[in-house]
């Protein structure tokens, strides 16, 4: 595998372990990040894939969405400097869907915007019983577009609709619910769950499990095809350069209500 700054990779037999590893900022999606999650994800499709990948996050939080800094930074540049961040994001959820490999997500701590496009896109996850979660981006006048089909296809249309148009913070508990993540423990029980539920997978036959993952994307509600992420790639895009997406990001980063919160 490639060297790589903001993840680390490890395995043992037929398990892989990526890891998000910026945990001074909560593991939050920058550019730089994204690319070498691709750079992994690439590297496994066309070489040995692992039966099981399972994807955490470093430190206090799962993953706390967008990068700050780099949200400050997408208010000065144009539609197209934005598609291309938008695409290169619905790439990767694109990935980790498409991954041959069994995908398993660990949260803890926050799962927030974007964070939730690669637990929907995941075959499965669980989360610490004091997990957070939120589909923040409405707040700042924007769209969880391009993380928008995975989590219909999780969630359902309605339950989806009433996340993301209300940007609430809801409990590990109410994620479970809504079938957004499969199971919730304590902390102190995280590792033997995640033990026990491998070992549960590895029982089962590798070609069916794949044939299996295979056919349930196929009769899934909603086909995820170019066509599908070039539309929300756009869709993301253009909220960022909107009116009201400069309105929301620029009250954010001002610590002031955007001009529709009186």
């Amino acid at each position: 595998m490639s060297d790589y700054k903001y993840i680390s990779v490890d395995g043992k037999n037929e398990i892989s372990t990526l890891w998000l590893s910026r945990p001074s900022v909560h593991n939050a999606l920058n550019n730089e990040m994204i690319r070498e999650i691709l750079s992994f994800l690439r590297e496994l499709k066309h070489g040995n894939p692992s039966r099981i990948l399972v994807i955490r996050g470093r430190g206090e939080s799962f993953c706390s969405g967008a990068d700050l800094m780099e949200l400050k930074q997408s208010v000065e540049l144009d539609f197209s400097a934005n598609l291309n961040f938008s695409l290169q994001l619905a790439d990767l959820y694109e990935e980790i869907c498409n991954c041959e490999s069994t995908t398993i997500c660990v949260l803890q701590g926050a799962s927030y915007g974007g964070a939730n496009g690669i637990v929907a896109a995941s075959d499965y996850a669980f989360a610490d019983t004091n997990t957070i979660f939120s589909f923040s981006e409405v707040k700042l006048g924007l769209v969880p577009a391009t993380i928008m089909p995975y989590v219909i296809n999780k969630l359902g249309s309605n339950k989806s609709l009433y996340l993301m148009q209300t940007g609430r913070q809801f409990s590990a508990g109410e994620a479970k619910n809504y079938g957004l993540i499969n199971e919730m423990y304590s902390e102190t029980e995280r590792e033997q769950k995640l033990t026990e539920f491998i070992e549960k997978l590895l029982e089962g036959g590798p070609a069916a499990q794949k044939t299996i993952k295979n056919m349930i994307k196929k009769l899934a509600p909603l086909q995820i095809d170019e066509s599908i992420k070039n539309f929300t790639a756009e869709h993301l895009a253009k909220a960022k350069i909107s009116d009201e997406g400069q309105e929301g990001m620029a009250a954010f980063f001002e610590k002031r209500n955007p001009a529709w919160k009186k």
